[in-house]
Parts: structure tokens; sequence; C-alpha cells
């Protein structure tokens, strides 16, 4: 069972060296449905390099994002902090973490970031959104870290908490474009992402696009609901396959 959890708590229990939270009551709650759909292909490809070495950098859209001291860095409506050093939410294990917030209409999302063990990625361990609960992860992967190359596809196992309880994920990533000039800014990266369930049931599908000094360029999402909105096939790799 797990809790919702606030990050400003988080950074002060790093701050006051408490491991781990207590948690208070969990809530229930329920999952928004929606329908199938396929996000759009870009339009315009410039093609680079095959192949490249992926930093965190790309990610937050600054270069020195992991060699600096902790700072707050602002692009548009999405606001970047750390590194700070605390504890996992779930774990306790001391983990190096990132804040991102979002504006959104419907209020801030507030995430927290660290690479997964064996550092192939960058995902969350925290998700805050406004109407919901907190959702805690272990081995969530949403952006890819180290040496890809164009066209790769790779699967990871992860496990989501809720206030239900933990439930298996499986998170799938293909490289569409691994060094391409989008928008203008070139050695950008595209790439479709997918989250299934332990069924099989597809939960996510998403195409993602980072720029450098831009970070999240473009994100797209077929619009399908947490609980698989009767989708198997995720649209965005089905059509990577095709291509």
């Amino acid at each position: 069972m797990v809790w919702p959890i606030n990050i400003a708590d988080l950074l002060s229990a790093a701050a006051a060296g408490v491991g781990r939270l207590r948690p208070p009551v969990p809530l229930l709650f329920a999952f928004l449905l929606a329908a199938c759909g396929s996000p759009d292909l870009p339009e315009q490809v410039e093609p680079g390099a095959s192949s490249r070495e992926i930093t965190i950098g790309l990610w937050a859209g600054d270069d020195t994002v992991e060699s600096s001291a902790p700072a707050t860095r602002q692009n548009g409506p999405v606001t970047i902090s750390g590194p700070f050093h605390l504890p996992h939410p779930v774990t306790g294990e001391a983990v190096v973490a990132f804040e991102r917030v979002a504006a959104t209409p419907r209020g801030p999302t507030r995430q927290l970031f660290a690479q997964t063990h064996d550092r192939a990625g960058f995902g969350r361990v925290l998700d805050q959104r406004v109407g919901l609960p907190d959702r805690q992860f272990t081995g969530d992967l949403l952006f890819p870290l180290g040496e890809w190359t164009k066209g790769e596809r790779r699967s990871f196992a992860a496990t989501e908490y809720t206030p239900l309880g933990s439930a298996r994920r499986r998170i799938t990533i293909v490289i569409t474009e691994i060094d391409y000039v989008y928008r203008g800014v070139p050695h950008s990266m595209a790439y479709f992402l997918s989250i299934e369930d332990a069924a099989g049931r597809v939960l996510a599908c998403e195409r993602h696009v980072y720029s450098p000094g831009i970070g999240l360029a473009e994100f797209k999402s077929a619009g399908i609901g947490p609980d698989g909105g009767g989708c198997s096939v995720c649209p965005c790799l089905a059509s990577a396959s095709a291509g």
C-alpha cells in the first residue's frame, strides 16, 4: 500500500536526513477513460548520425544540469530543479533526483525523475497531478540514457504504486530519430513510448521529441486511458514497425 506524498516533504526529509516518510491514510480513486488514436508523424526530417550518447542534459535542455549545484531552470511552462539527494518515496533508497513542474490548464503537474539502476534511462519516482492521487514508481523509464541507435527498440519492467496497491508495467521505447533537425534545432531526438499493464493492455502510447537548449520540444499522446481503452496494440509502435 502506498500513500500521497508532497515533494516538498521529500526535500525536507532529505535535508533532515530522514530515510523514509510515514504514510498518511490512502485514498481510493477511479481512472479516466479515453479513446484510441494515433499521434501525427513528423512532417520533415533532416537526418544526422545513426547513434549517439544521450544525457540528462538533453532531457533538461541544459548540458550543465548534471555537473552543477542544485538550481532551478525555467523553459516556458516547465520548471526543472535539481539535482537533489533524497529518499525514494517507496523504497527509502537514496536517489539523485530532479523535480519537473509543468503548468497545465488543470493545474501544475509535479514529478520527480531519477536514473534507473542500469542507467539505461530516466524515469519517474513520483508523479503528482491535480485531482488525482499520487503515484510512485520503481524502474520507471520515460527518457532513454546512454548509447542508443536510430530504430532501436528496448523494453523495461517497472512497478507503479497507487493507493490500490502495486502494479507491474512494461515500458517500450523505439528511437525514430536519434540525431536530426527539428524545427530548426539540430541534434534533436524523437522516439515512441508505450506502457502496458501485466495483461498486455496499452495504458499509454506517446511520441516525444527532445531538442538541445529546450528539453521536451514536442509531446503527442494517442489518448489511451489507464485501463487500456480497449487497445491491445500501441498505434505509435505499430506505425514504427510498419515504417
